[in-house]
């Protein structure tokens, strides 16, 4: 019987091996549980890290984390380190979110331990400010990293009505929030670093939630937002621009 779904691929339970890069386990009724429907349970999570060259178009194994994580935020900082924080991490059979982060060091490839987030977050959006801190949101709850401390600290609170699940920082230094699971999924926010409060921006002309979707900055200050899910609907080809001076959303 054909009951496993490797990638894009069935195989036969007695012909999965070990992936090396993945030291998890399960058991036989983690197993029989896929059989029956009820869906996969066991977290898998890495604490391993790879470095992408593209000049030689390879990936390379660096440091590994002290802890496996996933669905967590990366950020790179002003001083060429990069922040890793919250995300999911083993507990049992189940995986559960943790406000714990690390710093990543190039120079020597090596993970140390940074200070937590004022509480557990996974799949969020992490977005370096112009003053080198980094601004934390999701659901409602946002922090501010301050990488000379190595702390955060609570900051200004989205309105309920949103979450972070895309950000951008804007050529003046604002933060564009855009979209989420909860509330209403055609809002947008911008966070003001010099006061550091929101303001309610135009809505998205599409209600976008879930992943895959994002933003990107375009070289003439406005947002491009593409892909997502709204009620069952793929927006993948329905993209949309923000003008963050006139602040409109055009199709």
């Amino acid at each position: 019987m054909i009951v496993h779904c490797v990638y894009d691929q069935l195989v036969r339970v007695g012909d999965l091996k070990p992936h090396p890069k993945n030291p998890n386990t399960h058991s036989a009724a983690q197993v029989a549980a896929v059989i029956e429907g009820n869906g996969w349970r066991g977290p898998i999570t890495l604490t391993s890290a790879e470095l992408y060259d593209p000049a030689s178009d390879r990936w390379t194994l660096t440091g590994s984390m002290a802890t496996g994580r996933l669905q967590h935020a990366a950020r790179l900082l002003a001083n060429g380190e990069v922040l890793i924080a919250g995300g999911r991490v083993a507990s049992g059979d189940y995986s559960t979110p943790t406000a714990t982060a690390g710093l990543y060091d190039p120079a020597t490839g090596e993970f140390t331990p940074t200070g937590s987030m004022t509480r557990p977050r996974a799949v969020f959006t992490a977005t370096l400010l112009l003053d080198e801190t980094v601004l934390v949101a999701d659901y409602g709850e946002t922090d501010l990293y301050d990488p000379a401390t190595g702390r955060f600290a609570a900051t200004a609170p989205l309105p309920p009505d949103i979450d972070a699940i895309t950000a951008v920082r804007l050529l003046d230094g604002r933060v564009l929030a855009t979209g989420g699971s909860g509330g209403s999924t055609t809002a947008s926010q911008i966070y003001v670093p010099s006061t550091r409060t929101w303001q309610a921006a135009a809505s998205l002309n599409w209600s976008r939630y879930y992943a895959p979707w994002g933003a990107a900055l375009l070289d003439d200050g406005r947002v491009l937002v593409v892909g997502g899910t709204a009620r069952g609907r793929d927006l993948s080809v329905l993209p949309g621009a923000f003008d963050a001076v006139a602040k409109m959303l055009k199709p």
